[in-house]
This record gives structure tokens, sequence and C-alpha cells, in this order.
């Protein structure tokens, strides 16, 4: 963990099959988890899009990555900002459990 707090952008490649447009890889909790921005390169539709979708986060796709190499530098110049709380491994599962509770 220490390591990836310590990087200035985390990557996440993400697969580029119909399947995994709904699916959230455990490596995204991690990532989001540690403050640091993450690069998501894959399918910009799908589930990790929505979370990734919000700066200092970023979803491309594989061929739109030359065209955006600005705003890849511009992830790798942003400050470094705290950790967020909310994706946390205590967060979710607390999340998991309330919505278990519920039913």
């Amino acid at each position: 963990m220490r390591q990836m707090q310590r990087a200035r952008v985390l990557l996440l490649l993400v697969n580029d099959t119909s399947n995994f447009l709904g699916i959230l890889p455990g490596k995204l909790f991690e990532y989001v988890s540690t403050g640091r921005p993450v690069l998501g390169v894959g399918p910009v539709a799908g589930d990790v899009s929505r979370v990734l979708g919000i700066a200092p986060h970023a979803v491309l796709d594989r061929p739109s990555l030359i065209d955006q190499r600005e705003l890849i530098k511009a992830m790798f110049a942003a400050p470094a900002s705290l950790p967020d709380p909310r994706w946390s491994r205590a967060a979710t599962c607390a999340q998991v459990v309330q919505a278990l509770d519920a039913l």
C-alpha cells in the first residue's frame, strides 16, 4: 500500500470484453483509497468509468491514449491528496453489511 501511496499516478488496465462492463476489480478499490490519481485504460463505458470518471482520475480507451497525452501529463503533475476513506476495505465492507442487514 505504501508503494501505491508514493506513486504519482496509478495505472489500472481494464479488460476490453463485454462481460467486464459491470465488474469492479478489487485493485480499483485499493487504488482509489490511496488518494492518488488513477488512470484506467480500457472501455470508457461501464462501472469502472463511473468510479474513475471524476478528476483526478480518468479512463481512456486504448486508441485515444496518444491524443490524450496532455491529460495524462496533467495527472502526473497533480498535487498529492489525502487517501479517500470511503474506498477503504473497512468502509466498503461496512456498506456491504448495511446492504445485507437491510434485506
